[in-house]
């Protein structure tokens, strides 16, 4: 399929992951855009998408929404600790990629064992309807965190109010565990691929969770891009993705922590647009704004970095997500030396 054709396949609202051929992947009735961490209070209102069937030892606290091919639940277990339930909608029963996106997220976080993603609690993918119960996370989305209260959209890169960027020392401190992370994905021979700001949970303490997992392939034995198979989200998809050759999955995952670190330091993706086709156009044939211009006193490593993630070339980018852990902590490194703003941990999350 060639990319012209793709675009016109993806003209669709912004901000959602995709598949191409297959299914819309899960774009979470949240303001953020994905599953929420922490709905407004106990008693928020529930909404109803039948009742989940509990495991024995579990109570139903309340609904969190349907997704695009899972209903999701805060569920209580009999020591009152608190677990996401995502179970396979009836609708959904049938359909072959649904099915597998719940089954891969499940077993993935079963063999992971890394700090930045949540424990899997409970897999039940052969009975009827399967489900997976997941560690409950307390704490906000990045991408709330980044536009709080407000639905995601197209923010031009300028003055506008609607932006709240990170400080620079804080958006590393947060880029560097999303990299740690993802090394540990790779690691076990897997990439995310769909890094965004809506996959990546802040806790209260400030450490971070990656979650969704439902679009995760092999690192290599997968599909090649461009023979059929896309997925993702247009504002953090590498524009190799589009074209007819092999292209490297982690490569390509190095492409979207680019996007993601830049809309943490700039406060709008390094593409915007108002639909799926425009930004994939402009990930294609535009260049990414240099942060220099955009970040006042930002460190130059910092810019040359995002830049490097960045690039249209993928053997231009770093070699490795090892290598950007590495390059990242040694930016920390180099900020606790000098005096500098108040660091993270003084300072308020939520806005």
């Amino acid at each position: 399929m060639k990319a012209d054709v793709r675009l016109r396949a993806l003209r669709r609202s912004r901000h959602r992951a995709f598949t191409v051929p297959g299914i819309v992947h899960p774009a979470w009735t949240s303001e953020s855009g994905a599953l929420p961490s922490r709905p407004a209070g106990d008693d928020a209102p529930s909404v109803s998408h039948g009742v989940p069937v509990l495991p024995v030892g579990y109570t139903l606290v309340r609904s969190l929404g349907r997704g695009a091919f899972c209903d999701a639940w805060l569920v209580a277990d009999a020591a009152g600790g608190r677990h996401l339930l995502k179970q396979l909608a009836a609708d959904q029963l049938d359909h072959g990629a649904a099915r597998d996106a719940l089954a891969r997220e499940g077993t993935l976080l079963q063999t992971l064992d890394s700090p930045y993603f949540p424990r899997l609690t409970g897999l039940a993918l052969d009975r009827t309807p399967p489900q997976i119960i997941i560690q409950w996370i307390e704490g906000i989305s990045l991408a709330e965190r980044l536009q709080p209260g407000a639905a995601r959209k197209a923010v031009p890169v300028d003055g506008s109010p609607d932006r709240h960027p990170l400080a620079p020392r804080d958006a590393v401190w947060i880029a560097r565990q999303i990299a740690q992370g993802l090394a540990s994905l790779i690691a076990s021979g897997w990439v995310h691929g769909d890094v965004k700001p809506a996959n990546v949970i802040v806790q209260p303490d400030f450490a971070i969770k990656l979650i969704d997992l439902g679009l995760a392939r092999p690192v290599r034995g997968g599909p090649s891009c461009g023979k059929g198979y896309l997925s993702g989200t247009p504002e953090y998809l590498a524009p190799e993705l589009l074209s007819g050759g092999e292209c490297s999955a982690e490569r390509a995952e190095l492409y979207s922590l680019g996007a993601t670190l830049f809309e943490m330091l700039a406060g709008t993706p390094p593409f915007p647009g108002d639909t799926a086709e425009q930004v994939l156009r402009r990930q294609c044939g535009s260049h990414a704004p240099d942060l220099r211009g955009l970040v006042p006193r930002i460190d130059g490593r910092l810019a040359d970095l995002v830049a490097a993630l960045l690039h249209k070339q993928p053997l231009r980018r770093p070699s490795s997500m090892r290598e950007v852990v590495d390059r990242l902590v040694a930016l920390e490194l180099g900020v606790l030396t000098t005096v500098a703003a108040p660091p993270f941990r003084e300072r308020v999350l939520v806005a």
